[in-house]
């Protein structure tokens, strides 16, 4: 009987070594994630404030648009360009956004898949060990 509990602890250190394995292994990529996550919020608020911005010029074109109405053809051809290229730069920075978005959803997913993984290993070791 001896024998067979001795054989049952060491099984039980075997399964407690390689769950705290899996553990340091989720740790490092829950970290990793965190740190793309950090990265990922960091950038999508660097878009929007460019985004920003660039409404902020567009809004002001409009507002300078308004102030001069041309009599007719001419060389007022000008400001219609600006606004076109404030207007590529607007969808250009929404692109960014939405990859930035993109991107900040699949690292919460990953986080989250990871967080269920680790409380699953956590009840696996609370339940072999009690």
């Amino acid at each position: 009987e001896f024998s067979r509990t001795a054989e049952g602890l060491r099984a039980m250190r075997r399964e407690l070594a390689e769950a705290s394995a899996e553990l340091g292994r989720s740790r490092e990529e829950l970290e990793s994630v965190r740190s793309s996550l950090r990265d990922v919020r960091g950038r999508r608020a660097e878009y929007e404030r460019e985004l920003e911005e660039a409404r902020a010029r567009l809004y002001d074109v409009g507002e300078g648009l308004a102030g001069t109405a041309p009599a007719g053809p001419g060389p007022e051809r000008g400001p219609p360009g600006v606004v076109e290229a404030a207007s590529a730069v607007v969808g250009s920075l929404k692109a960014k956004l939405a990859a930035a978005q993109a991107e900040l959803e699949a690292a919460r997913s990953m986080l989250e898949r990871e967080r269920a993984a680790h409380e699953e290993t956590r009840r696996g070791l609370g339940g072999s060990g009690a």
